[in-house]
């Protein structure tokens, strides 16, 4: 996974970005993973740190409960260092996994008055140095359909050159 994500990155000359979330409730849905519901969190606390030493350090050597690498190298290294991880989520275990571990929050499906509360959530749980920069921002936007409002919330750093940077406010 790390080598096929640091590609994507080269081949996107530093623009790609990683978004994973743990799936939806759908027992229909989560057979197609093929990891059950109730291991898919350990896996994350486990692969998401690995990926970050993998794309910056030489040679990673890991003992984990899930995976064990001694020395490993993977090429190419991403063009970002490294690059910054998103994930998705609305529970509220969901959203403190996203302030320990990811650079940014995919907020699907969601009203504004939820990325408000899940915002409050992400943010006590985040580290000061949740991201590489330290730069945090949200990203509201409205939606078409029947004057319903349909958000999109990150926690991301706001100079990303396609990013509208007139719909981030710094949080």
């Amino acid at each position: 996974l790390a080598q096929s994500l640091a590609s994507l990155d080269v081949l996107s000359g530093g623009r790609f970005l990683p978004g994973f979330g743990l799936g939806g409730v759908d027992p229909h849905e989560q057979q197609a993973f093929g990891v059950r519901r109730e291991e898919r969190a350990p896996l994350f606390d486990e692969v998401v740190p690995l990926l970050r030493r993998i794309w910056t350090e030489d040679a990673v050597t890991h003992a984990g409960p899930r995976y064990t690498y001694t020395d490993l190298r993977v090429r190419p290294r991403p063009v970002q260092r490294p690059p910054d991880i998103w994930f998705g989520g609305r529970a509220p275990s969901e959203l403190r996994r996203v302030g320990r571990l990811s650079d940014g929050w995919l907020a699907s499906f969601t009203m504004p008055e939820e990325c408000a509360a899940g915002r409050v959530v992400i943010e006590a749980t985040a580290a000061p140095d949740a991201t590489s920069d330290g730069k945090k921002a949200s990203s509201v936007e409205r939606g078409p359909g029947s004057g319903r409002s349909r958000s999109v919330a990150s926690v991301m750093i706001p100079s990303v050159p396609w990013l509208p940077t007139n719909r981030c406010v710094r949080l």
